[in-house]
């Protein structure tokens, strides 16, 4: 297909169900939009003084030839005097209704209603002297560079900007037909400038409404990183302190002993290697992540028999398997291709995913490896899964499952920092592979990760 309404109906959802926001951000916006609210009206006040006079200063400097002008436009001489009558009420009530927000937005329930103000204040401009020029039988075009100052100044709420839009279009395109609004005097007010005009107000109002739609996005998604931020620190304190102070009471309770020569039993010296190795462990983790933020990930790759990489890893964490109860089962046909890997990254990646089914899975758990040859963009891969018949992962956690720090409810109350599966996909990604999850809750998990067949045996 060469559209994809599926994609389409996804964007669509996405944009008028966005996902839920933090009270972190919806405390910025409000405070952001109370104070975007006062930097506009210290605009507004100068510039509707100064546009003011200025019409003011035309009719009274002028007044002869804009009367002349006006009749010989619109043919009728009535429409002068409601012409002026319209400029003086639209200055009057422009100016009242931003004297009335500068108070409220002072008030104890102006700065609880924020989007009311910011309502009242973009009505001001784009709306207000479509109102007045209705009743006294002037119908006027909406004009859209006000909503470009608006969504400049004010860029947030989306959903308020398209509403002070879709206002004056319904009162330019349907109510002035509907109260018979149709001529200026004489002229005919939907001529042949309707067409261009709309596509004008058209394209400047979807630009501004994207524009605000996109910075908004952009600053959800910068709260939410750092919130990630703040709950990967917490994480890495917690991790690195627990082995250390362990470390630290052993050694102070070694010292308490009056023995000038202390001996140790291999049970404490365990401990303080386990929590050392810890360390280790979590310091190699953000280093790795380091490397590949910084796009200096090297592989080394080589012909590499992966059902023998498989044995190998679930060999060197069989101690922690067996304490879980977690029984896993290779069944990677050994005289499938070799894979063309880098060898220690790809033990990271099966030693991460099988640590993820330990994390996240009651004790009895049962793993299947499979891997299958399969042919794409012309090219052969080796398809691997990695199932589970554990608790399934809920479909809310699917979309960030592989982003960084992202860590599942169970494994929040589990040493780590949330790097296994971003590790994961930044590993495969750099071998060209795929890799993905297919889950559904108390249904058990499938990852399934692509890798190149050997260079060789492509050839062949």
């Amino acid at each position: 297909m060469l559209f994809d309404f599926r994609s389409l109906y996804r964007g669509l959802y996405l944009l008028f169900h966005p996902p839920l926001e933090s009270a972190e951000y919806q405390s910025w916006r409000q405070q952001f939009l109370r104070d975007r609210l006062q930097i506009t009206l210290n605009i507004a006040f100068p510039v509707t003084i100064i546009s003011t006079l200025g019409i003011f200063w035309a009719i009274l400097e002028n007044g002869t030839q804009v009367t002349q002008d006006i009749l010989s436009w619109l043919g009728d001489a009535s429409v002068v005097s409601r012409l002026r009558m319209q400029a003086s009420i639209n200055a009057g009530v422009a100016f009242g209704l931003l004297l009335m927000c500068w108070g409220l937005l002072r008030s104890h329930w102006g700065k609880r209603q924020p989007t009311i103000i910011f309502f009242l204040i973009s009505s001001s401009f784009t709306w207000s002297d479509m109102i007045v020029g209705t009743f006294l039988g002037i119908p006027s075009v909406p004009q859209p560079y006000f909503f470009l100052v608006i969504a400049v100044l004010i860029p947030v709420h989306w959903r308020l900007h398209l509403l002070t839009q879709l206002l004056p279009l319904f009162h330019y395109l349907f109510l002035y037909r509907l109260l018979g609004l149709t001529k200026i005097g004489q002229r005919e007010f939907y001529n042949y400038n309707f067409v261009p005009d709309l596509i004008s107000f058209s394209w400047v109002g979807l630009t501004c409404i994207l524009s605000v739609y996109l910075y908004e996005k952009l600053k959800r998604s910068e709260f939410e990183l750092q919130r990630q931020l703040r709950g990967a620190i917490r994480a890495i304190s917690h991790d690195l302190k627990n082995p250390a102070l362990g470390i630290s009471v052993t050694l102070q309770g070694l010292l308490l002993r009056s023995d000038r020569q202390i001996s140790l039993d291999r049970r404490i010296l365990e401990t303080l290697l386990a929590g050392s190795e810890r360390q280790i462990q979590l310091i190699d983790s953000l280093l790795a992540v380091q490397s590949v933020e910084a796009g200096s990930l090297v592989l080394h790759c080589q012909p590499l028999d992966l059902s023998s990489l498989v044995n190998d890893v679930v060999e060197d964490l069989s101690m922690i398997l067996k304490q879980h109860d977690v029984t896993v089962a290779n069944y990677i046909n050994p005289n499938l291709p070799m894979v063309n890997a880098d060898k220690i990254q790809i033990w990271q990646v099966f030693s991460n995913l099988l640590s993820n089914v330990l994390k996240h899975n009651p004790s009895g758990t049962q793993v299947e490896i499979s891997a299958a040859l399969v042919q794409r963009r012309n090219r052969q891969w080796i398809h691997c899964r990695v199932q589970d018949d554990g608790i399934g992962i809920p479909a809310t956690q699917l979309p960030d499952l592989f982003r960084l720090y992202t860590r599942g409810a169970k494994a929040k109350r589990m040493p780590g920092l949330g790097l296994g599966l971003y590790l994961c996909q930044q590993i495969i990604t750099a071998h060209q592979g795929e890799i993905g999850v297919f889950s559904q809750p108390n249904a058990g998990s499938c990852f399934w990760l692509t890798l190149p067949i050997s260079s060789s045996l492509n050839q062949s």
